[in-house]
């Protein structure tokens, strides 16, 4: 059985993730969300979700 700590968060935070967030989508969900994007980023850093999510621009050459 998988036990899952509750991950406490401040009011601002909680705006953020109600932004980021899915309908329906728990804060904790998010933020685990967030978190496999971010481990997923740097196993591959010209992850599209990743590129999306921080902004990034493709460099021109």
């Amino acid at each position: 059985m998988t036990t899952h700590k509750k991950i406490r968060v401040s009011i601002e935070m909680r705006k953020v993730l109600k932004v980021i967030g899915r309908k329906g989508e728990s804060y904790d969900a998010v933020i685990r969300r967030l978190v496999v994007s971010w481990m997923t980023w740097n196993a591959h850093p010209d992850s599209e979700v990743m590129k999306e999510l921080l902004g990034m621009e493709e460099e021109v050459t």
